[in-house]
């Protein structure tokens, strides 16, 4: 599985555009051979085929050994077939998805999850043979409430069940552990194969091995050497040169486990002697195109456009979290020398930045440690699926930065992925603030030459390095907690704990006054004037509250929230780091404060604070914001070089985790330059973040115009929270007074 790095996509209202006519071609199942060797496993259409000289009709069923008879299955001539499903479920089967991850149930008609059955029937295998406590543990240690097949499947609408592959078949290649399933599907996405197989074999070298059997959609004879090369780029583009088998995929046409035998009777002669073959020549891989595209068509269709060496995420990279962050750029009018224009910045700008262009993927230069991610090349296909620009047209387009869930029909990309796919990112704020800039000025001068840039891909590559070079030689601890990933994208059962999205607006005033009340604090504590840099910034106090009020939101509606309450602020460290402040990559850590102490000058009054302000609040949210501060003043160059050290030496790239999505983390892009000027499209009037993957993210949002007087502009913000929570902080007397000019 992979991830895209970046991608755009431009929409339009229709109303703005010249209209134009548009085609729609219809979708056509393709008629394909059915062989297999077990029904349940393989995704194919349903067809009927002649076999000789018989005419038989094909029902996908589903079964295994262990149910006694048919779990899914049409009734021939009354139950309607669709291609690829085994239909509904047959007598006495209580099917049900339910979430790898949480256990929960998958609601609705549609959906994708490990496939249980939730009562008994009666065919079920009673036990294992001498060894019942293996017959617990496979079935039901994991779900004890339901019998686990092992297999995952999808719903659709209509109730139909299609079966994906097992979950539990691992291959261990030189300690990457690998799906089966994973494979397969990489190799169907190829295109030249109907079925695939993947089993492993033990290897002297590498531990195990793969080998791959297809059966394929066209019968074509090509040159077997330059297809077989290209399913094996294939596959190591899209999952990593690990993955790529041993041994050549072997031709299955015909097999299927009784009646292909029955009628054609040397099937399993010619499978034997085609492995045989092949073991003694080494030849290539055995398959054929799907179509009539030639062989150095298909090689081509696996070639990347932009090139480029693939490369290790940075330690510092590894410190995100692995998720995509939906920015949204709304412009006043939309016209077709616009759209050309984006269309033409964007390749200039993949050309000139390839690595852009990129996926993520688990590294091929690992060194045996796990969750290490890389950037490589990505492939015409999954440029041509996830192409970098898209432009769609709608009519519904007023809002669609949506205080709940944006609708993924405004999305290049899912706005969810599978937590298979959850990798790392790579490019901070900053770094798409500078994505951004760049796409403007492409937008605005097409001639523009590299040197009018303000980065190129020559000095990115040379700031990876140094972020390589700049570790210390001995390491030091995270001055931050360390806790276990949560970014569950499922939707909890419990309506309140549903994260939901929000705008807000705090007074500058009132954060000016909350900032002189903490300064005056600190320079108390002094015994003198403090140097500048002691002395707390507004994005301390906004960081302070939202952590303060947010945490207090959260008391009684999240439970498992990190204890004591943490406040997290997302460092900008490329000054310290020693790196261009234009750099691509990701150069925030994490800045933790807890409630340690309270911070109060005694016999000062809250000048300027109404009365029914709790005294004791506003010292809380001092107390944090002068704690962030001095955390802040810790982050010298010695710091970082020890916790890049510190990264380097782990086996895990993911055990340093701060609390994502269990603390309150505020993120400031208030004097990053997203209203830019795009030539012909004209000026971002507009910038929205829908986000409510990380629950307890807060972001600071960018000011309108850096022009002008940016401290009589009002701090916005977007929040995430539970939507329990939500309600709460809303109800916050302080929080609310904040927001009242």
């Amino acid at each position: 599985m992979i991830q895209p790095l970046m991608k755009f996509c431009a929409l339009f209202r229709i109303s703005s555009l010249p209209s134009s006519s548009s085609n729609t071609e219809p979708i056509t199942w393709g008629t394909y051979v059915v062989s297999c060797l077990k029904t349940s496993t393989w995704d194919m259409p349903c067809v009927s085929e002649k076999f000789a000289t018989k005419l038989i009709f094909e029902l996908q069923t589903y079964f295994q050994t262990e149910t006694g008879c048919h779990a899914f299955s049409p009734l021939a001539a009354v139950t309607p077939t669709k291609p690829g499903t085994v239909a509904l479920p047959f007598f006495g089967f209580n099917p049900a998805l339910i979430d790898p991850t949480s256990g929960k149930d998958i609601e609705g008609n549609e959906g994708r999850g490990l496939l249980v059955f939730k009562q008994p029937w009666p065919g079920i295998a009673r036990t294992v043979w001498g060894d019942h406590a293996r017959y617990m543990k496979t079935y039901f240690k994991e779900h004890k409430e339901c019998f686990m097949t092992g297999d995952s499947a999808c719903r659709d609408q209509e109730g139909y069940y299609r079966i994906l592959g097992r979950v539990d078949d691992v291959v261990n290649v030189s300690g990457h552990r690998l799906s089966t399933a994973e494979i397969e599907s990489a190799l169907l996405d190829h295109g030249a194969f109907s079925e695939v197989a993947v089993v492993g074999v033990e290897d002297q070298l590498t531990g195990q091995a793969l080998n791959v059997f297809s059966c394929l959609k066209n019968q074509a004879v090509v040159d077997k050497k330059k297809l077989g090369s290209s399913a094996k780029q294939y596959i190591g583009e899209v999952i990593g040169r690990f993955a790529v088998p041993k041994k050549d995929v072997v031709e299955w046409t015909f097999f299927a486990k009784d009646k292909l035998q029955l009628l054609q009777p040397a099937v399993v002669s010619n499978i034997i002697d085609e492995i045989n073959e092949q073991t003694q020549s080494g030849s290539e891989v055995i398959n054929h195109p799907d179509t009539a595209r030639s062989s150095d068509e298909s090689n081509s269709f696996t070639h990347s456009p932009y090139s480029f060496p693939e490369y290790n995420l940075t330690s510092l990279d590894h410190i995100l979290p692995p998720c995509h962050i939906f920015m949204f750029l709304s412009f006043e009018e939309a016209s077709m020398e616009g759209i050309d224009a984006l269309r033409q910045s964007v390749i200039r700008l993949s050309e000139h930045f390839p690595f852009l262009t990129g996926m993520v993927v688990p590294s091929s230069q690992s060194l045996g440690k796990a969750e290490v991610f890389e950037v490589k090349s990505a492939s015409l296909a999954f440029l041509q699926k996830y192409p970098m620009l898209q432009v769609a047209f709608s009519p519904e387009m007023d809002k669609i930065a949506q205080d709940d869930f944006i609708q993924q029909k405004y999305l290049p990309i899912p706005f969810l992925s599978p937590p298979s796919r959850a990798y790392a990112s790579a490019l901070d704020s900053t770094g798409v603030s500078v994505v951004l800039k760049t796409l403007s000025e492409f937008c605005r001068a097409p001639e523009a030459t590299l040197d009018s840039l303000s980065t190129s891909d020559a000095a990115e590559k040379t700031a990876r390095q140094h972020i390589i070079d700049f570790r210390a030689k001995e390491p030091l601890p995270f001055k931050w907690t360390s806790v276990p990933l949560s970014l569950d994208a499922t939707t909890p059962e419990d309506h309140a704990q549903e994260p939901v999205s929000r705008h807000f607006s705090l007074s500058t005033h009132k954060v000016a006054l909350l900032k002189d009340y903490c300064n005056k604090i600190i320079t108390s504590e002094s015994h003198g004037d403090p140097e500048k840099s002691r002395l707390c910034t507004s994005n301390d106090i906004i960081t302070a509250l939202v952590g303060f009020c947010g945490n207090k939101a959260r008391q009684e509606i999240v439970p498992e929230t990190v204890s004591p309450p943490r406040v997290i602020i997302a460092a900008n460290v490329r000054k310290q780091c020693r790196l261009p402040p234009n750099y691509m990559g990701n150069a925030l850590v994490a800045v933790e404060a807890t409630y340690d102490s309270l911070r109060q000058v005694h016999g000062m009054s809250h000048l300027g604070f109404p009365a029914n302000l709790s005294q004791n609040e506003v010292d809380h949210v001092c107390s944090i914001a002068i704690a962030l501060r001095e955390q802040i003043g810790q982050l010298s160059e010695s710091y970082l070089q020890g916790i890049l050290h510190n990264i380097s030496d782990r086996n895990n790239l993911s055990s340093f985790y701060p609390a994502y999505g269990r603390s309150i983390i505020v993120s400031s892009l208030r004097w990053m330059d997203f209203y830019s000027d795009f030539g012909p499209m004209g000026r971002v009037q507009k910038y929205g973040i829908p986000e409510t993957k990380v629950k307890g993210m807060c972001w600071v949002l960018p000011v309108r115009d850096l022009g002008v007087d940016v401290a009589s502009q009002p701090f916005d913000l977007r929040f995430v929270l539970e939507r329990g929570a939500m309600e709460c902080l809303q109800q916050d007397g302080l929080f609310t007074w904040m927001m009242t000019e």
